[in-house]
């Protein structure tokens, strides 16, 4: 993830199943954990979406 942000990506989410939490990397920042109903950071082109990490996992299903 680190290797994307140094090579242009604005922003990367790593996600933990295990523990349901959402590490978020950006430029210019340490990693961030998130987790149940923090509110994630998105890209600006997303600006009126607002998601929290509770919203993603319960959009996915892991066996």
């Amino acid at each position: 993830m680190t290797l994307s942000i140094q090579n242009g990506a604005k922003l990367g989410w790593l996600l933990d199943s295990a523990d349901e939490s959402i590490m978020i990397f950006e430029p210019n920042k340490l990693p961030e954990l998130k987790e149940n109903q923090d509110i994630l950071p998105i890209l600006s082109v997303l600006e009126n979406l607002q998601l929290t990490v509770g919203d993603v996992f319960s959009w996915l299903s892991f066996v």
